[in-house]
Order: structure tokens, then C-alpha cells, then sequence
């Protein structure tokens, strides 16, 4: 049976239905604010080209964070209520885990078990998501630590690994990235968050109620003071 998920974690709205065979299908477009405005319709057509139903869909999934706040709050919120209204299994994602998910299993077909990968995610005031990740014997993702969050000029750079990372162009035009670091471009993305919880186990009870969002941090904006320590 189909997981249904969302993703609208960063400036991007996500929805993908993934089903037991590897077949999916997927929308995926910058949409900036204005996911709240375009979420449920597309859940509604995807199901549609799908043909499909509730009944027939085995749970839901959705990024749980971090990412954009008001983001996150929506696509919990809307998975929330439709997993309530359905009666379904909700399976919280990490943003980041389904960000390298999506960029190692759909868009990249030589993935190396020895080979370690490094996720970036921009997270405004001169910092950044941050996580490492390794492809076991079992073709599995692994995330050996807790997703961080680290200030951009502190960050250390890894040449082994592999570095997947949304949105800090703007750290690399102003000097704060070298431009001589390579990233691959990635987008967190629903497609990675469904595969990802169409692995988890069901004899796991994942309910709406349990599902909670992963912030990192709890500030949204620095004080006058702090901006100006920085510059």
C-alpha cells in the first residue's frame, strides 16, 4: 500500500505518493509563502492521477524539521489533520534525512557503501543545518550523529566526503564559503521523506498525536545587539 508525503520544510512545496513497487509520483515546485495556498489541492490531485483513495493509502509521512518555521508548522499541521481524519500512521522525517535521501536513491545512481556524505541546509543568521551521513552493506542511509546546527565560519570542511546543500550561494558570494568548496545543489524533498518511511518498521506505532516538530533551534531572528557583534 502508498505512503503519502509532505515537505514543506523550505521555500519549496513537496508532495509525493510512493507505493511498494519503487513506482511514485510527485510535485515538487519553489513556491516561496504560499504553500498553505497550494498544499491540500495537490494532495487531491495527486491521489486523483493516482487513483487511489484514503482507504487505500497505508500512512502518511511528513518533514518534521528543521527548516523554515512557519513551514514546518504547516506541513505537520496538514499532515496532522489528514492523518487524524484517515485514521493513519503519521512517520515524522527529518528534513535533512529526506534532502539525501532524494538526492542518493532518485538522482544519483553510483552510490559508494565507503563513501561519506555531508548535508547542508541554510539556517539564516549566518548558520547552517548541518549532518554526515553513510550508505551501509544493506544499501541503507545511515546518520551516525544528531543533525547540528553550526555558524557558517566555524563550519569544517570534509574533502572525502560528498556535499549536498540548499540555499548558501549567499554564503559563497560573500566570502563566508570558499568558493573553491564544491556542493552538489539538493532540495529537501517529499519524495526522500516517503522513501525513508516506507523503510520504517509497522510494528512501530506512529501516531498524529506523537508526531512533533524537530526545530534544533528556538530562535527565529537576531537582536539588534547580536547583529551587531557580527558585523
Amino acid at each position: 500500500m502508498p505512503i503519502l508525503a509532505i515537505d514543506t520544510s523550505s521555500q519549496w512545496c513537496s508532495v509525493a505518493i510512493y507505493f511498494p513497487d519503487k513506482t511514485y509520483l510527485v510535485r515538487h515546485e519553489k513556491v516561496a509563502n504560499t504553500a498553505s495556498q497550494v498544499l491540500l489541492q495537490w494532495v487531491y490531485e495527486l491521489m486523483l492521477e493516482a487513483n487511489i483513495n484514503w482507504n487505500e493509502m497505508s500512512a502518511l509521512a511528513v518533514s518534521q524539521g528543521p527548516g523554515a518555521f512557519t513551514g514546518i508548522r504547516l506541513g505537520l499541521g496538514v499532515a496532522q489533520g489528514l492523518a487524524y481524519a484517515q485514521q493513519k500512521p503519521l512517520i515524522p522525517i527529518p528534513s535533512l534525512d529526506g534532502m539525501i535521501a532524494h538526492a542518493l536513491f532518485f538522482t544519483n545512481t553510483q552510490i559508494l557503501e565507503s563513501q561519506s556524505y555531508r548535508v547542508l541546509l541554510d539556517a539564516r543568521m549566518k548558520q547552517v543545518y548541518c549532518a554526515s551521513y553513510l550508505i551501509d552493506e544493506h544499501q541503507l542511509l545511515v546518520r551516525p550523529q544528531a543533525i547540528q546546527l553550526m555558524n557558517i565560519k566555524e563550519l569544517g570542511f570534509d574533502e572525502h566526503s560528498i556535499q549536498y546543500a540548499y540555499d548558501i550561494q549567499s554564503y559563497i558570494d560573500d566570502g563566508s564559503i570558499s568558493q573553491g568548496k564544491q556542493f552538489i545543489p539538493a532540495t529537501p524533498h517529499a519524495l526522500g521523506i516517503a522513501y525513508l518511511a516506507s523503510l520504517k518498521s509497522r510494528e512501530e506505532k506512529y501516531l498524529a498525536r506523537d508526531c512533533q516538530p524537530l526545530y534544533i533551534r528556538d530562535q527565529v531572528a537576531l537582536t539588534i545587539t547580536q547583529r551587531s557583534q557580527i558585523e
